[in-house]
């Protein structure tokens, strides 16, 4: 069983490696002002979640 898995993990992975595929560019939306406040850490989740709550 072993066998037939990983033979078929082979092929499935050089299937995708061999086949191109044409993906959709990606659009960012940005938006204009003066970027992040002082004292807001973009690492931590829940400030940001509580920052945002506050608006």
């Amino acid at each position: 069983m072993t066998a037939v898995i990983e033979e078929s993990l082979r092929q499935t992975l050089t299937q995708r490696s061999t086949t191109k595929r044409t993906r959709k560019p990606v659009k960012l939306t940005t938006v204009s002002g003066l970027g992040v406040p002082p004292g807001v850490d973009l690492d931590d989740s829940a400030a940001l979640l509580n920052l945002k709550n506050s608006w």
